[in-house]
């Protein structure tokens, strides 16, 4: 399963490096298409069917939380795990 972390505190040094404002750690199940949302306030989410590109984009994406809100959140089956 392939797993990102992003964290809450702010690094000057490289200010959009690691860092998410609502995710705070997405994974990606290859075999079940499926992928994984925690989010900073503790809402975790899994989502449906999601293709191996749609979860590589959201791995490599400037702004995660941006790219789940028009790729994700709205298009694929969600269900709240907490």
């Amino acid at each position: 399963m392939k797993k990102k972390s992003y964290y809450k505190i702010y690094n000057s040094d490289q200010p959009n490096h690691g860092y998410s404002s609502i995710v705070r750690e997405i994974r990606y199940d290859d075999v079940e298409k499926t992928l994984f949302v925690d989010f900073h306030n503790g809402n975790k989410f899994k989502y449906l069917s999601v293709p191996d590109h749609v979860a590589e984009e959201a791995f490599n994406a400037d702004s995660v939380g941006k790219y789940l809100i028009a790729k994700v959140f709205k298009i694929y089956e969600a269900i709240k795990l907490s």
